[in-house]
């Protein structure tokens, strides 16, 4: 049986869908270890998994919740923030985590952004799970961002149009520039 390291943004909510997950893999026998937040590891204990938090100064970085009505521009700027500070962090932190357990295979959290990159330079087989509906874009489908229901025709494409533009600068843009070092400093392309 394998070896799998499940890798999380610490967020009690990314771990749960993992869970799900982790103890269907268990009861095939797979051996699993996790990386997560320090309060879900008690959690992976009672589940069976070796566990380990992920290092503190991650788990440090935390959203801006100073604003008691902190607007939908401010919340996504915080959360491209945040995301990009953990994944400098999340390159070492995973590298010692796959040092250490020697996996078969890595399932990684979409938001941990610098764990992905890392793993692109490893010669392990490795996969992401979206614990939320992943950012995908297709025909007819309202760009991520403002809640949208589709809206067919014209006017519906002048709307996706309009908001498509906004969720690039406020998240494609920042992602981009905030990732980038880390890539740059992994030898990976933009």
């Amino acid at each position: 049986m394998a070896v799998i390291l499940a890798y999380t943004a610490p967020a009690l909510g990314h771990l749960y869908p993992f869970c799900a997950l982790l103890t269907e893999l268990a009861g095939r026998g797979h051996r699993i270890h996790v990386r997560t937040l320090a309060d879900g590891t008690r959690l992976c204990r009672r589940l069976g998994f070796a566990v380990e938090p992920v290092d503190p100064t991650i788990e440090s970085v935390e959203h801006d919740r100073d604003e008691a009505d902190i607007s939908v521009l401010r919340a996504a700027t915080d959360t491209v923030r945040v995301l990009t500070r953990r994944a400098a962090l999340e390159v070492a932190d995973i590298r010692r985590a796959v040092e250490m357990v020697r996996p078969d295979l890595v399932i990684v959290d979409s938001n941990s952004w610098g764990a992905i990159s890392y793993l692109e330079t490893e010669d392990v087989p490795w996969l992401v799970l979206s614990p939320f509906t992943p950012y995908l874009r297709a025909p007819g489908l309202p760009p991520f961002g403002a809640g949208a229901r589709p809206w067919r025709g014209p006017w519906g494409r002048i709307r996706d149009h309009g908001i498509g533009t906004v969720t690039r600068r406020v998240f494609d843009r920042p992602f981009a520039d905030g990732i980038a070092p880390v890539r740059t400093d992994l030898g990976l392309p933009a």
